[in-house]
């Protein structure tokens, strides 16, 4: 099954996006999703072609919207224009 990327900003978004992994993954039903403090692995190679991938991959993203995940110049921008050139 596909999973669900997970999108938020480590600045203020982490201990939700945590929890939120958690509880959908926990079930029921148990929902698959990509979350990279689980998933980066700097032996799999480049970290940016990693979420690439992970995205690309998935079923859709959830992006969790907090002060600076939309600030400018924010890194999850570069996630959800991904996602949305993905057609997810």
């Amino acid at each position: 099954m596909t999973h669900f990327f997970i999108s938020y900003s480590a600045a203020d978004g982490e201990p939700f996006a945590l929890k939120l992994t958690t509880e959908l993954e926990s079930g029921p039903p148990a929902i698959p999703v990509w979350f990279d403090k689980r998933r980066l692995n700097a032996a799999d190679g480049d970290w940016d072609d990693q979420l690439d991938q992970a995205i690309m991959g998935s079923k859709g993203l959830l992006f969790v919207i907090t002060a600076d995940s939309v600030r400018t110049g924010s890194v999850c921008k570069n996630e959800w224009v991904s996602a949305l050139g993905y057609k997810k």
